[in-house]
């Protein structure tokens, strides 16, 4: 059980914390009576092990959360998987994906970076380095990169 409240600085001896999806989690702090809803994943390219966690990044324009190793943040690709798997179970899918991948907003494809820090977009400067321009984070995209495929439109 965690000991150590991140948010608030304070020890607490109970601390409840109950996994969604695997995904998000929700901390409840007794001491402090209000329910904290912390997003922690592991980035989406397949090729990064990167690990997001929404208290210590920032979400690009698209709404995503910015992974801090790679700097992936949304990808069209991974919207038209999640339409795909919706279809494929019979669930109907999420209008906002759908939207998602008929206009091609994902900015991975694309090669668009932010920064993870303060979210504004990321500079080339070489060889797939990429840098903000505000705080100098950097990322060497080249161990991470992978072509773009091909993605259908939904009606």
């Amino acid at each position: 059980m965690w000991r150590n409240v991140r948010t608030c600085r304070n020890l607490s001896e109970h601390l409840t914390i109950i996994p969604i999806l695997l995904l998000i989690f929700i901390a409840r702090m007794y001491h402090a009576a209000r329910f904290t809803i912390i997003y922690i994943s592991k980035c989406f390219n397949w090729k990064c092990n990167g690990v997001i966690d929404d208290r210590d990044t920032k979400k690009c324009p698209n709404g995503w959360n910015i992974c801090p190793e790679c700097g992936s943040c949304c990808s069209t690709r991974t919207a038209k998987q999640r339409v795909d798997n919706d279809i494929e179970i019979g669930k109907r899918p999420n209008p906002y994906f759908i939207d998602f991948v008929n206009n091609n907003r994902g900015h991975l494809e694309k090669k668009e970076y932010y920064c993870c820090k303060c979210s504004k977009r990321m500079n080339y400067i070489e060889d797939s380095i990429y840098e903000c321009p505000t705080c100098g984070v950097k990322y060497n995209r080249k161990f991470y990169d992978f072509e773009p495929r091909f993605t259908k439109e939904y009606s």
